[in-house]
């Protein structure tokens, strides 16, 4: 075994993209998200709980945060 470390992906966007574009972005990484993973291995352990809580280090979008909550994440 080889011991390894990882960091964050945080996606970052301007405050002044549309609250529907990132309303849709996250939709269609989440109602893809099996997919979405096997197309990116590096996160086969990403669970969509986490996305909103773990590592936070910018103020989520208006337009991600209703996604999120509409989808219970």
């Amino acid at each position: 075994a080889v011991g390894t470390f990882g960091t964050r992906l945080v996606a970052v966007v301007s405050e002044d993209m549309a609250k529907d574009t990132a309303y849709d972005i996250v939709a269609v990484v989440l109602e893809n998200f099996d997919r979405f993973k096997r197309l990116l291995p590096a996160l086969r352990n990403l669970q969509a709980k986490h996305m909103t809580s773990d590592g936070k280090v910018v103020p989520m979008h208006p337009g991600a945060i209703l996604k999120f909550n509409e989808m219970g994440k």
